[in-house]
């Protein structure tokens, strides 16, 4: 994302004003997580190299009452480029607001709001297909109970990133429509057609989620998207990914008392970009104490093409410890091999939240 000073500052007046205005029913949560991966060592062939990967600080706020819901999110990251030239930038930076004039009806500025079958809950993100709004402004209204219309006009800051309403010669209109039904906390279902008028970016998606049984949840999904779809950094490394013009995405996730198990796949039914097709996660999480609990995560990724890119396997250990309510803090190791190189990390956070 571009980030400028402007935004920045517009994006924490609004969160600030409107917590001023509804401050008597407004609930705030905070998240504040400072990590690193200490060092990262790399084999690529028959070199070698180990080079420190810095520290990233993640802020979040969020803001809800009746009338407003309001996110806030900010990251710096203190590292080193290629070149091994100590630096300090913002690495990323987004905000959304959500304003319900009545009860049916939400406006929404820079908010995705995503349905639920589009979220792969391991990676931590949501195909861009499944969202019902978008970065530009989004109109939302609730008819009957459990079921969200959605139409958005996506657009960005600056000329670069506008919506063109009479430009030919640069791009068509875009315009967004997205529909989600909620049935008795059981299944979720969720369409959308983004950027319908302009050909060439046009998707549309189809997703649904589901609790069948207690403790059990589903994510099933289809994108198919003229620009692509998808993501680049899937794997331990965060340097390979799947994306295409038409994905499938799954996910599940059972949970006992102590223990929870995920797993979830993306898989691209284009084959001939010369990118990952299938990516696949498996999580496990047990609660080893009342204050410590240990994880595992796997990664895989697979090239479907007889000459195609070398599969990926990756692997996750880490437990975490909380300290109180509000201080967790955790450590681990990470690796990844792909066609006889090798990649890992030692990933520390310490998270406060209140």
């Amino acid at each position: 994302m571009k980030v400028t000073k402007k935004a920045l500052v517009s994006a924490v007046a609004a969160v600030l004003g409107l917590s001023c205005i509804y401050a008597r029913d407004m609930k705030i949560s905070f998240e504040n997580e400072l990590k690193s991966d200490i060092v990262s060592i790399t084999k690529d062939g028959d070199e070698s190299k180990t080079k420190a990967t810095g520290i990233v600080d993640s802020a979040k706020v969020e803001f809800e009452s009746d009338k407003i819901e309001a996110t806030l999110e900010l990251e710096f990251t203190v590292d080193q480029n290629d070149d091994d030239k100590g630096r300090v930038y913002w690495s990323d930076i987004d905000y959304g607001f959500v304003f319900h004039p009545v009860e049916m009806i939400a406006l929404g500025w820079h908010a995705g709001l995503e349905t639920e079958g589009s979220v792969l809950p391991i990676y931590d993100d949501n195909l861009e297909s499944g969202e019902l709004g978008s970065s530009g402004f989004t109109f939302q209204v609730t008819p009957v109970e459990g079921l969200r219309l959605a139409v958005s006009v996506p657009f960005g800051e600056g000329e670069e990133n506008c919506n063109w309403t009479n430009n030919k010669d640069a791009a068509d209109f875009n315009i967004c429509f997205g529909a989600e039904y909620a049935m008795a906390d059981r299944f979720v279902l969720g369409a959308t057609l983004r950027n319908a008028i302009d050909e060439d970016n046009r998707s549309i998606g189809a997703f649904v989620s589901a609790t069948p049984i207690e403790n059990l949840k589903v994510n099933v999904g289809f994108t198919k998207a003229e620009a692509g779809d998808g993501f680049d950094d899937l794997s331990m490394s965060e340097a390979f990914g799947v994306e295409g013009k038409k994905l499938l995405n799954g996910y599940f996730e059972y949970s006992l008392d102590k223990i929870s198990f995920a797993g979830e796949v993306l898989y691209s039914l284009d084959d001939k970009d010369g990118d990952y097709d299938f990516y696949g996660a498996v999580a496990a999480e047990c609660s080893v104490t009342e204050n410590i609990a240990a994880s595992l995560e796997g990664k895989f990724l697979f090239d479907n093409s007889l000459d195609g890119l070398k599969p990926v396997a990756g692997g996750k250990l880490s437990a975490k410890y909380s300290i109180n309510e509000s201080n967790v803090i955790s450590a681990g190791v990470k690796f990844e091999t792909c066609d006889g190189n090798t990649y890992a990390a030692f990933p520390v956070a310490w998270t406060y939240s209140f």
